[in-house]
């Protein structure tokens, strides 16, 4: 999935900084995400930045991987290390 974003989207920020009001106005819903969750250096799981925010304005992204086992919406964009951002036309 990441080498079709990588060709076909537009490739945005990887570093997220809740504190920066501009650098949140980056991560819109609808935008995919793809994250390195074991820190092995490999992306191993891929999100959707949804609509809803945490109380800190940081949006949260709707995923599913082994920890929690299901598919879940959480503020995981400061605790992930992201290594992909895209935005699909």
């Amino acid at each position: 999935m990441e080498v079709f974003f990588k060709r076909n989207a537009s490739t945005l920020t990887l570093n997220f900084d809740a504190a920066s009001d501009e650098n949140l106005n980056t991560w819109l819903p609808g935008d995919v995400v793809f994250f390195d969750m074991d820190g092995d250096g490999y992306s191993d799981n891929v999100g959707i930045i949804s609509d809803s925010t945490a109380r800190n304005g940081s949006p949260k992204i709707i995923y599913n991987y082994i920890d929690p086992g299901y598919t879940t919406e959480a503020n995981i964009l400061g605790s992930k290390i992201i290594t992909g951002h895209y935005r699909y036309p």
